[in-house]
């Protein structure tokens, strides 16, 4: 059940979103999630073999979840190379289709589909079953900590296990009740997801919050390789990029038909400035290489420019400090870039809702 707390800051929330439901901009946004619902719900009762690689690639296109990938075709044609086109269409059919509850189908699409993650398998649930499932991403996970649920939800956690998705669909009914009780009307759980977003929004336009938690090696990570997709790079995490050099991030771009080059980042929370160095010095020796970037915050970055300066110059010169701050900025802003750009509809997507 909510506490006394939780329902009171849910209240004080509600008049601002209920005006944003009224307003164009609200209406526009409600139809365009009721026709992406519409979509997935027709799209279940298909059989799987009709889930050709057409329909794949209309499957990702519409999904706010893959909206950092300027060319969906890319990440479409990632995502089948990576699975082979039969195992995606298995994996999203049972999806979509099988007679299991919701956690144990999202939780077996995540585990054997690389590249489809937590906050795009529970959209496309959430708009097949908006009764039964809420869509999990980064909003959610920040308005959740807004309106005081930091200590019932793992809101740091990207990637929810079958056990914390059960728990939290059940928190997103309970704030579907509330919003009945206080006047909106029709509410499913699409129409809790566009409340937490409105209350991430609301927040968020009021300036930085001081009182953030600090971000997590991953969460640090998992935004350095947004950013670099959003600026048109091909990204991994967690790659070998030289004999004995693991890296967290790579933005890699294609120089015509001549070939590649590779930018380096490496996360420090805690740990060896020493090993990290090492790591970056390793990774230089790909001549591919074009920059290393040690990522941390201040006092660690500090230490990282003393602890180089007598290493050679051609390593020196390739190094460069991000700061976590300045990090999570450019995320944020460029995902702010994004949201309005989006909902300017510049480029007109061929695998369109409804059309």
């Amino acid at each position: 059940m909510l506490t006394a707390d939780q329902q009171k800051s849910i209240s004080s929330h509600v008049p601002y979103f209920r005006k944003y439901l009224r307003s164009e901009e609200g209406m526009k946004d409600l139809e365009n999630r009721r026709r992406k619902s519409q979509y997935f719900q027709k799209l279940k009762q298909r059989e799987t073999p009709q889930i050709d690689e057409n329909e794949i690639e209309r499957i990702v296109s519409i999904l706010w979840a893959t909206a950092m990938w300027g060319n969906k075709q890319r990440y479409v044609e990632r995502l089948i190379n990576e699975n082979g086109v039969a195992k995606v269409r298995t994996e999203l059919g049972h999806l979509l289709s099988a007679d299991e509850p919701v956690a144990k189908r999202y939780g077996r699409c995540v585990a054997n589909l690389k590249y489809l993650g937590c906050a795009a398998v529970t959209e496309i649930l959430c708009y097949a079953e908006p009764d039964k499932c809420c869509m999990w991403n980064e909003r959610t996970r920040r308005a959740l900590q807004i309106l005081g649920f930091e200590n019932l939800l793992p809101v740091r956690k990207q990637q929810l296990t079958e056990e914390e998705l059960d728990s939290f669909n059940a928190v997103a009914l309970e704030i579907a009740d509330l919003l009945r009780e206080k006047g909106c009307s029709d509410v499913d759980l699409i129409i809790v997801d566009f409340f937490l977003y409105e209350v991430w929004r609301r927040v968020s336009m009021k300036g930085p919050d001081v009182n953030k938690p600090i971000l997590s090696h991953n969460e640090i990570r998992n935004e350095i390789a947004q950013i670099g997709s959003w600026l048109g790079f091909q990204t991994s995490t967690e790659k070998w990029i030289a004999p004995g050099a693991q890296v967290d991030v790579v933005w890699t771009a294609a120089i015509g038909n001549l070939g590649v080059v590779n930018y380096v980042f490496e996360v420090q929370v805690k740990g060896s400035i020493d090993g990290l160095i090492m790591n970056l010095m390793k990774a230089v020796g790909n001549p591919t290489v074009q920059k290393v970037i040690a990522v941390s915050d201040g006092a660690q970055l500090e230490e990282i420019r003393k602890n180089v300066q007598n290493l050679p110059e051609s390593f020196r010169e390739k190094l460069s400090c991000w700061d976590f701050q300045d990090v999570t900025a450019v995320y944020e802003a460029l995902q702010q870039v994004q949201d309005s750009i989006s909902k300017l509809a510049l480029v007109v997507d061929s695998f369109q809702v409804g059309k």
